[in-house]
């Protein structure tokens, strides 16, 4: 599983600075060409993004980049806002010309500390992000409405380009692993081992954790080329399935949003413990509870997702009619989806055939992440101790 490697990766870099790429990643960097060496705090999206239909197109904004890359991530990894600052500026890169309010203020108050850092992506983008333009900045959408066919592309063409064109600070929201470098110096919660989102669900534990915790994005870019061609979806609607698919990632995330971030106080181990705990009586409660929690987790989602779209349907009543009319059609399936009855999914694992064994295979997966969260400081204990054995 993804999460499975993440988490030995973890354990093998305890102690220390680490960074991981996808092994499709062509380690030749590049940064974009209105790159600066600023400091600033993420209004909307992080990162830039684009698309284009053929790849020449996104390298067309990129220059090669001099620099160390991985120095890029040093000046992030493990400091707090005033720590960043400081560095920036002692390079004498004018970085305290560029503070808006919001980031001073942090500064001033010695705020938080970057657990992780992000490099940007050109070629191909590695998820299917079809509905990503529904959600997007209005600010990142004009590209996409100069035409239909542009606004196609940009759902179904999977040639991407994604960056930062600064170093970039964030509450953490959720994130992406297939470039990142994290500061393993101290305790970083493990990975659920299975299936997808597992980095999802890691953003989400640290930001439990500790309220203050950020995350960073470089003006640097990496090139993911994978071997095979990799081709977006069709511009035709897929049918819709008559029942909506639940994963233990979507049912874990729902109980930790029930719990407001741990104080700073509290020792990792313990915030770890507390929270596998929590997640562990879910899975030993009857299956009745199992399935009603899962229900309101899909309604909660479903009705924040229905709330967001319909206010973007409001300001998007000057956007031309082929968009308009796109997320008419997104917002119908998103409210048949809302009433749909509940699957529970363990992606591809082949052991259950019926309804009832995919839900207690869930449950068992729970309850092992749960007790891994409980045992994971004693692992990571065990782990530098045989670091400096050796």
């Amino acid at each position: 599983g993804y999460g499975a490697n993440r988490n030995a990766l973890l354990l093998a870099s305890v102690g220390r600075k680490m960074f991981s790429a996808d092994d499709d990643t062509v380690c030749t960097h590049y940064q974009h060409k209105d790159a600066k060496t600023h400091l600033s705090w993420a209004r909307g999206s992080a990162q830039e993004f684009k698309t284009g239909t053929e790849r020449s197109e996104l390298y067309k904004e990129l220059l090669p980049a001099e620099e160390c890359f991985l120095d890029a991530h040093e000046e992030l990894l493990g400091r707090s806002v005033r720590g960043i600052a400081k560095s920036l500026a002692e390079k004498g890169d004018g970085v305290l010309d560029a503070l808006d309010n919001a980031l001073l203020e942090l500064l001033l108050l010695d705020y938080g500390k970057v657990y992780c850092s992000f490099s940007g992506l050109v070629g191909d983008s590695g998820s299917e992000w079809k509905d990503r333009l529904f959600s997007a900045d209005l600010e990142e959408l004009k590209p996409y409405l100069t035409s239909k066919e542009a606004f196609e592309r940009g759902q179904h063409s999977r040639e991407s380009l994604k960056f930062a064109s600064d170093f970039r600070l964030e509450r953490i929201r959720g994130c992406m692993t297939g470039f990142y470098a994290a500061d393993n110096r101290t305790i970083l919660p493990p990975f659920f081992p299975l299936f997808r989102m597992e980095d999802a669900l890691f953003a989400q534990l640290i930001r439990v954790c500790d309220g203050e915790a950020l995350f960073g994005y470089v003006p640097r870019v990496l090139e993911h080329l994978p071997m095979e061609t990799r081709s977006g979806k069709g511009a035709e609607p897929a049918k819709q399935p008559p029942f909506q698919c639940i994963g233990a990632d979507e049912i874990i995330g729902s109980v930790l949003e029930r719990y407001p971030a741990i104080p700073r106080s509290t020792s990792v181990a313990e915030q770890l413990s507390f929270l596998g705990s929590a997640i562990e009586r879910l899975a030993e409660g009857t299956g009745r509870e199992l399935t009603e929690f899962a229900r309101q987790t899909h309604f909660n989602r479903q009705s924040s997702m229905l709330l967001f779209l319909e206010e973007r349907r409001v300001k998007a009543k000057r956007l031309p009619a082929f968009y308009r009319d796109a997320l008419d059609e997104h917002i119908r399936i998103q409210r048949e989806n809302l009433t749909k009855p509940i699957v529970f999914f363990n992606g591809s694992l082949p052991t259950a055939k019926t309804g009832e064994e995919h839900e207690e295979q869930m449950r068992r997966l729970i309850k092992k992440y749960a007790r891994l969260l409980q045992c994971w400081p004693e692992m990571v204990a065990l782990a530098k101790g045989y670091e400096h054995r050796t």
